[in-house]
């Protein structure tokens, strides 16, 4: 799955990914229905694109519209770590307009396809024990890439925004931007059976949860933004 960081080390995900991610795993499920005993989760470990060390992630607030915020455990946040502004206009999401998302699609599968055949087959000689420890030799040789798509909102149903962008599984918990740059919502599910139909929590259900997980959000106000360019 994929997460993204809002500052001060907070970062936005799915519920579903931290929550209960053997909801969305075939293969998991189907062990379920074979062993006796209870999943949980033990360990939520996030790596970022060119930084190498894995960042674990403490959950802090998640909510019912499948979102869920967590912070990075780190005693100093790398400076090269940027922060995705988040958009508080709720007329920014509109019918037709332009999205784009960013995510980790297929996962360490896609990011095992982009470098070359030998060099990937090491790499699952030598790291493919756990998805952690083989994402883990991909970071070290900043293999950690995420795919941007583009496409269009197609409709807004109550409390999703239905867009086009390619998207797959093992994107849920990406950022999608509205035409601003900034992020106006949290994909949470794409429709296999239907190309091109995915959606996403408004960024709007994001906000509350933040706030309840002490995020301060560190950015001037538009008036000030206006203030500080007329002073200059």
């Amino acid at each position: 799955g994929t997460c993204f960081h809002v500052g001060s080390g907070y970062v936005v995900t799915n519920r579903h990914l931290a929550v209960e991610p053997w909801t969305a795993d075939e293969g998991v499920q189907s062990l379920g229905q074979s062993v006796r005993g209870q999943f949980r989760v033990t360990r939520i470990v996030a790596f970022f694109p060119g930084i190498r060390q894995p960042f674990v992630v403490r959950l802090r607030q998640t909510s019912r519209e499948d979102v869920a915020v967590g912070t990075l455990e780190a005693k100093e946040l790398p400076a090269a770590l940027p922060a995705l502004p988040l958009d508080s206009d709720p007329d920014t999401a509109m019918i037709g307009g332009t999205v784009v998302m960013m995510g980790y699609p297929s996962g360490e599968d896609r990011l095992m396809a982009t470098i070359p055949e030998a060099e990937a087959r090491t790499l699952r000689e030598r790291c493919g024990a756990s998805a952690e420890t083989l994402l883990s030799c991909l970071s070290d040789r900043n293999f950690i890439k995420p795919l941007t798509t583009q496409g269009h909102i197609s409709d807004l149903e109550g409390r999703n925004i239905v867009y086009d962008a390619r998207n797959a599984v093992g994107g849920s918990g990406s950022p999608l931007f509205g035409p601003k740059g900034r992020v106006i919502g949290v994909n949470f599910a794409t429709f296999t059976e239907m190309e091109g139909q995915n959606y996403a929590v408004p960024v709007k259900y994001v906000f509350p949860l933040l706030a309840r997980a002490g995020w301060k959000t560190a950015e001037p106000s538009e008036d000030q933004n206006a203030n500080t360019n007329s002073n200059q």
